[in-house]
């Protein structure tokens, strides 16, 4: 067996997944007035309707808006994630410019990594409409939010979708704090460290979910610096709960 089998292979995928694209477009479409196409596809494949809601955009937005894009997911040339960049890098464009952006990118995807086919469309979006740069990024701010997943364990990932400028904020005054807490005699990891602080910080109010619970008494928020209110300096929740407001 040679390099050029896994390869062919690999672009049987991307053929597939066109396929399974253009057919899920065709359903929504017919059975759109008359059922719940999210929920009973889910429930047909046994998926969360997070996913099939998410990969129903995919299909409604290639199969009318970025034919090009398709169509070197059916060669094989990319696969589902590298087409769902330029999906979501063109959405916020009118059809007329997300169109244009397609063409434009048509024969530069092939080969290029998920990361690099993500530049390639953002950066064919500003050339395509530079002056849309301001109302895309009020578009996106209206798109933030924050998530919850469970993982193995008893683990879970919270994340935040925000602006970039508070997102670099608050991961730089965490990062910080963290820092600023390692020692000879601290056995923690700076990972562990940020987020614990995270942790500690945005529960400073609440006796949910304390790292006392799990067995572990050390609170990193009590080794912060501390204002003569007896609060630490960092991040608390009054004003996490009052700054950066957004309509």
């Amino acid at each position: 067996m040679k390099t050029t089998d896994v390869v062919h292979a690999w672009r049987r995928i991307g053929e597939a997944q066109a396929k399974y694209l253009r057919t899920l477009a065709a359903f929504s479409e017919e059975h759109a007035r008359t059922t719940d196409v999210t929920a009973e596809l889910a429930l047909a494949r046994g998926e969360s309707e997070h996913v099939v809601r998410r990969e129903l955009e995919w299909a409604r937005q290639l199969t009318s808006r970025l034919p090009n894009t398709l169509a070197a997911l059916a060669r094989g040339d990319i696969d589902l994630t590298k087409a769902s960049k330029v999906v979501n890098q063109t959405k916020p464009l009118s059809t007329t410019n997300a169109g244009r952006v397609d063409t434009i990118v048509a024969d530069k995807l092939k080969d290029r990594s998920a990361a690099s086919v993500r530049r390639i469309a953002y950066n064919a979006v500003h050339r395509v409409d530079p002056d849309g740069a301001a109302a895309r990024a009020r578009q996106r701010r209206t798109e933030r939010k924050v998530a919850l997943r469970h993982r193995e364990d008893a683990m879970a990932t919270v994340s935040a979708y925000l602006p970039a400028e508070q997102a670099s904020a608050v991961y730089a005054r965490i990062d910080r704090s963290a820092r600023a807490m390692r020692s000879r005699a601290e056995e923690r990891t700076t990972d562990q460290l940020r987020a614990d602080m995270l942790a500690d910080l945005l529960l400073a109010d609440c006796s949910c979910g304390r790292r006392e619970e799990s067995g572990d008494p050390r609170s990193s928020a009590r080794l912060l610096p501390k204002r003569p209110d007896g609060q630490s300096r960092d991040l608390h929740p009054h004003r996490l709960r009052h700054a950066h407001r957004h309509p």
